[in-house]
């Protein structure tokens, strides 16, 4: 009797180790509300750069892409682009450039090309909410995320009028790629008013509200929000 009560203690002990574990412990959290709010302003990158940002203290620093590079050239037919099956436009592989050595800031949380979004190893998701302020504890672990994604970027469009570009093999967050959309040529494009979250591997959060994405004259592409990095308690 004694050995089946010690056994059926011992599981409970498991079933609410694991809850726990996979609650993301909001209770062992600084509360969204405590945090104060900073504010990030720097220009977009070049077409074949990144620019890297440490949420903790808001540096940047702007390096080369140095993943390996494709140059894609559209395959023209009758007067028109050729077509995949799946309606993607065909094209044959012209040139390729061999990756370069890592060069990365030793600390950094999200990196920006032009507009595209990648995170360092994080994940990403889209709030209701339209204000930081209204973000809650509890939203922090409710929703879906996605972590980034590996897609072809721009990096070198000088061949564009000979439907020649150079692609980055890189990495982007589709999620935070969200905060602007773009249609048509030229684009017409529109700004997000939702609040983003990203998931980092240390368990810290951070909470994004993109305000703009031109200067003050509306000619420099600039990147501009509000975040609160929310960091996990020890």
């Amino acid at each position: 009797m004694k050995t089946k009560l010690f056994l059926a203690l011992c599981l409970v002990m498991i079933i609410v180790s694991a809850c726990s574990n996979n609650n993301d412990e909001p209770a062992n959290r600084v509360d969204p509300k405590d945090v104060k709010a900073k504010s990030a302003s720097f220009p977009a990158s070049a077409y074949d750069s990144w620019v890297f940002v440490n949420l903790e203290n808001g540096d940047t620093a702007i390096r080369k892409d140095v993943n390996e590079w494709e140059y894609h050239q559209l395959i023209v037919e009758n007067g028109k682009y050729k077509r995949n099956a799946d309606g993607s436009l065909a094209y044959e592989v012209t040139k390729t450039v061999k990756a370069g050595t890592p060069n990365e800031p030793k600390t950094w949380h999200l990196a920006f090309h032009v507009y595209d979004v990648r995170t360092n190893g994080g994940e990403a998701m889209i709030t209701k909410e339209t204000m930081l302020d209204k973000v809650k504890l509890t939203d922090l672990t409710s929703g879906t995320y996605e972590a980034d994604k590996d897609i072809f970027i721009v990096v070198d469009m000088a061949g564009m009028q000979k439907n020649l570009m150079g692609y980055s093999k890189g990495q982007a967050n589709l999620v935070l790629g969200k905060w602007l959309t773009s249609v048509g040529m030229p684009p017409k494009r529109t700004l997000s008013d939702k609040v983003f979250v990203v998931k980092f591997k240390d368990g810290s959060y951070a909470l994004l509200k993109f305000n703009d994405y031109l200067d003050d004259t509306g000619k420099q592409k600039m990147i501009k929000f509000d975040y609160k990095l929310i960091k996990k308690n020890a």
